[in-house]
């Protein structure tokens, strides 16, 4: 079971992937980074949205054979925290919180966000498949 992430020339992010588990509860976390660089002098805030097949507060991914099977996911602000990442409001990344390069708005340099991805070990298992799902990194100024 896998997971595609995003790319586009002002943010970037390597593709994530869980890997395969027998059991839903078996996946480990994946910890990543999305790197953006900004014009210079202008501060932003980051947020991800929902993905594709969002439902009942869960981000999910779809089997792309068996489009009714699903597996929930979230992802989580830093490599350890348990505040969700999303599109709206407190859930945004501020450039100020960057792990890497925190409020450097140069336009040449890189500020890297830090996230967890985490599938919900309580689902239960679906039945083997290649697992996706799409998402869209927005950037406000």
């Amino acid at each position: 079971m896998s997971c595609c992430g995003w790319r586009t020339t002002a943010r970037s992010a390597p593709p994530l992937d869980f890997g395969s588990a027998p059991l839903a509860g078996a996946f480990g976390p994946v910890v990543q980074q999305i790197t953006v660089r900004c014009s210079a002098g202008a501060a932003y805030t980051v947020g991800i949205d929902d993905g594709q097949h969002f439902s009942a507060g869960w981000r999910r991914m779809r089997d792309d054979l068996a489009p009714t099977q699903l597996l929930r996911y979230a992802l989580y602000k830093g490599a350890a925290s348990s505040e969700r990442w999303g599109s709206v409001g407190a859930e945004r990344r501020s450039s100020a919180g960057a792990e890497l390069n925190p409020g450097v708005h140069t336009g040449a340099t890189a500020q890297g966000f830090t996230y967890r991805a985490l599938i919900d070990p309580t689902q239960a298992t679906p039945p083997p498949g290649v697992y996706r799902d799409t998402l869209r990194v927005d950037i406000r100024f």
